[in-house]
């Protein structure tokens, strides 16, 4: 199946549009909530970049990080957290803890060894602030 293709008949929603993306969502001030599609291709070109030594103990994780005020990828977050994720999930709830913050979320390869390969990135998020 290609992609964009209906799953089965004419309704049917796509099991993917071909794109690598991320996509997070503000549920309430201290959860986010993402979902994202990364081609095999990208994980492929992604995977060739490691030593065979990197490949043991590589897992794809959710890296989550509080940019709030800054200019981020150019400079580094205030502070961030990995979640590792298991090899069919495509979402996930994100308990972020920090309400009236702004985030990014990445997915990307994490070596044993703590180089982190990036696969996509989202676009900032912040929950709201906590009362009225």
């Amino acid at each position: 199946m290609s992609a964009g293709v209906p799953a089965e008949g004419p309704e049917a929603i796509p099991t993917g549009y071909g794109v690598d993306r991320i996509v997070v969502m503000v549920k309430d001030p201290w959860w986010l909530y993402a979902y994202w599609e990364i081609q095999p291709a990208t994980e492929r070109a992604a995977r060739s970049q490691l030593s065979p030594q990197e490949v043991a103990g590589l897992q794809t994780v959710l890296r989550v990080s509080d940019v709030t005020g800054l200019p981020y990828p150019g400079r580094p977050a205030h502070r961030s957290f990995d979640i590792g994720l298991s090899g069919l999930a495509t979402s996930w709830f994100i308990q972020a803890d920090a309400p009236d913050r702004e985030f990014v979320v990445e997915i990307g390869l994490l070596t044993a060894g703590g180089r982190f390969l990036l696969l996509a990135r989202s676009p900032r998020v912040r929950p709201p602030r906590f009362g009225p």
